[in-house]
């Protein structure tokens, strides 16, 4: 072991513990087994948000190893974007390692990333709207503040809907199966 894998291990365990912290202070959903699970494990198994390969559906006929290439990248970028949905692409992604490799299995860990994502979208909505106006000058400039108000909470529930469509696909489906 170098130095800069030592560090590199040091700062992943962080991250690690700073997700789980975030997963039991927004109470999301997960299996008992999941809080027993140490640390480092949790750094093994946990990979970000985003494709494991690239699929061109069918457009290109991209080598095995452009497809691995391009999911790397594909991940590395979603996961900097999506960032505050770690914490359920990290319960997401222990579920995928040791739930049973089933159709139950896939719509479990599927079902359980949807609705924490929605969780931690309601979070968002709830915490944007509380540093807006306060509520009484919302309803009194009633349609910019209902649109607003609106606009905020559907953001939120489009992008938890969209990251579902996502993982709960044919491609996420295999992906889950061969383990």
């Amino acid at each position: 072991m170098n130095l800069a894998d030592d560090r590199f291990k040091a700062e992943r365990k962080l991250k690690i513990q700073a997700l789980r912290d975030v997963v039991i202070a927004l109470n999301l959903e997960a299996k008992p087994l999941f809080f027993d699970c140490c640390d480092s494990r949790l750094a093994e198994i946990y990979n970000g948000i985003g494709p494991q390969k690239f699929d061109a559906f069918g457009v290109f006929d991209l080598s095995e190893r452009a497809q691995e290439v391009l999911g790397l990248a594909t991940r590395e970028a979603l996961t900097k974007i999506l960032k505050c949905y770690e914490p359920a692409a990290l319960v997401h992604d222990w579920d995928c390692h040791y739930l049973p490799k089933t159709d139950a299995g896939f719509e479990e860990a599927s079902d359980r990333f949807k609705r924490n994502c929605e969780r931690i979208g309601r979070t968002l909505a709830d915490a944007e709207l509380e540093a807006s106006p306060p509520a009484w000058w919302r309803r009194w400039l009633f349609a910019e503040g209902w649109v607003r108000e609106t606009a905020i909470k559907y953001k939120y529930s489009a992008l938890a809907s969209i990251m579902y469509r996502a993982v709960h696909c044919e491609t996420g489906k295999t992906a889950f199966l061969q383990g």
